[in-house]
């Protein structure tokens, strides 16, 4: 993807706004809300959201400590078969968006699967289905809820696993499945532990939701990423979503993304925790600009820092870890910050230190 410098400038401004991230928002005007925010530990996700809403949107007010999710929120396996932060109140939407019946949506999340797979016309709700059964009322780790609701499926989705020296359930299987079954994450556990969806009208069955139901969750889906990600490519939201790129172009309506709000930027410094979203769906040359060369300092695949953001500009990464009860941050900068810069990000690190219960810094250190 090329583009010429005001180009760019433009793409990077609307996406600011996309994102929620030219000043605290409201929920509804944040495109990326509608996509969720990736549990990359570290309370990664719920900082992401505290930083575009404001953590009063986020945290339990009647918790003493602060730091729980409040019960409108949610984390589920969704995207890409990973675990997301997301409304609670769209959860039926993203099993219905999530929802597929087609090998290459399939394998876009698992990989190659075996023959035999597709058989079954519903793979995921066949495997859905068991763990609905197997989570009964109470709370089960994924090992526990692997465990147990591999025990009636058929022998094919139940291969041996050299790494685990044993058979199990294909594990990209089973996290499209938890999502089907209605099952989330129990936020802040140490382990991954799953439990039915709690405080959601629709509590579904392990059936596959209407086409139509099917086909608006996916536009709407869809939409929210195209709008957060511009200028798109479509095999990169395909990635971003975890579909096979037809998936994505099937549910298209024109290209999703709104025009610039006529108003001006007024936070231009922020931290932006790992996996933030703002990193996804957008060709990394274009994010990085003339720091191109530091793509392997931010897209890690294992330990990736969060980013310093300056006018939609990426000019360092950062790293937070607890100190007893207060957050430490610890910046790299690639530039100089300037005064105004380090108060900004100041405020950030108060906002990133709320949504983990803890203290905030005594100044940032870098």
């Amino acid at each position: 993807m090329t583009s010429s410098g005001d180009d760019r400038s433009r793409a990077l401004a609307r996406r600011l706004r996309a994102h929620g991230l030219d000043r605290r928002s409201a929920e509804d005007d944040v495109a990326v809300v509608g996509c969720g925010f990736q549990d990359a530990g570290e309370g990664t996700a719920p900082a992401s959201l505290a930083l575009r809403v404001g953590a009063d949107a986020l945290v339990d007010a009647d918790d003493p400590a602060g730091a729980p999710l409040d019960r409108r929120w949610a984390v589920a396996m969704t995207l890409r078969g990973v675990p997301h932060l997301h409304r609670r109140a769209d959860l039926p939407s993203l099993r219905a968006a999530m929802a597929t019946t087609d090998r290459d949506d399939l394998e876009a999340v698992c990989g190659p699967l075996p023959d035999g797979v597709d058989d079954v016309e519903d793979t995921v709700g066949e495997v859905a289905a068991a763990l609905q059964e197997a989570i009964g009322e109470g709370d089960r780790t994924k090992a526990e809820l692997s465990r147990a609701g591999s025990a009636g499926l058929r022998p094919v989705l139940v291969p041996h696993c050299e790494r685990c020296g044993t058979a199990h359930v294909i594990d990209g299987l089973f996290r499209l499945a938890t999502l089907r079954a209605g099952l989330e994450l129990v936020a802040g556990a140490r382990t991954q532990t799953f439990r039915r969806w709690r405080d959601v009208t629709d509590d579904p069955g392990p059936e596959p939701p209407h086409p139509r139901t099917v086909a608006a969750a996916r536009t709407r889906l869809v939409g929210a990423a195209t709008a957060s990600a511009a200028p798109w490519d479509r095999d990169q939201l395909a990635a971003w979503i975890g579909w096979h790129p037809r998936s994505v172009v099937a549910a298209m309506e024109g290209d999703g993304t709104p025009p610039p709000r006529s108003r001006s930027l007024r936070r231009h410094a922020r931290l932006l925790p790992a996996r933030d979203p703002w990193l996804r769906g957008s060709d990394r040359d274009l994010l990085l600009g003339r720091h191109a060369d530091r793509r392997g300092d931010v897209f890690r695949s294992l330990g990736a820092p969060g980013v310093v953001l300056v006018d939609g500009e990426v000019v360092g990464t950062w790293r937070q870890r607890k100190a007893g009860r207060r957050l430490r941050v610890e910046l790299d900068a690639w530039r100089r910050l300037t005064a105004d810069d380090r108060d900004e990000l100041d405020e950030d690190a108060a906002v990133v230190a709320r949504a983990r219960g803890l203290a905030p810094p005594d100044g940032i250190a870098g």
